[in-house]
Formats: structure tokens, C-alpha cells, sequence
């Protein structure tokens, strides 16, 4: 089943399928305030609950880094 992923101002800005499918789109194009459509969730949380060996950090863009723990 598709979810959507949308950014701080409420913008679509991907369709994925699957919460892995979100979290890869995330950690390759994702910016900090994007929210699993479907749950409200932070992309960020739900990453970090779904990879707990990985730290989910931001740039001074916003833009997300992955860094190993």
C-alpha cells in the first residue's frame, strides 16, 4: 500500500510504499520536519525506531545525515 511522505509545510513531496520504503527515501532525499503522511509520524522517528544503529542528524540546511552509532 502507497503512503506519502509530506514536509514541514504540508507539501507532498514523495510516494512510497512500506515504512523501509519511507525511511530509504528519507535518508537519501529527506529533510528535517518530514512527516509520514499516514501517522503523522516524524520521518526521523520513525527512522530511528526502525534503525536504532543509526543516528539521525541534519546539516545547517535540514538536510539528513545517517551516521553509524
Amino acid at each position: 500500500m502507497s503512503d506519502y511522505i509530506k514536509d514541514i509545510a504540508g507539501e507532498t513531496v514523495a510516494t512510497v510504499v512500506g515504512d523501509m520504503g519511507a525511511v530509504r527515501w528519507f535518508l537519501d532525499n529527506g529533510r528535517r520536519g518530514d512527516r509520514l503522511a499516514s501517522t503523522n509520524e516524524l520521518m526521523s522517528d520513525l527512522t530511528s525506531d526502525l534503525m536504532p544503529d543509526l543516528a539521525v542528524t541534519f546539516d545547517g540546511d535540514g538536510q539528513v545525515k545517517g551516521e553509524r552509532k
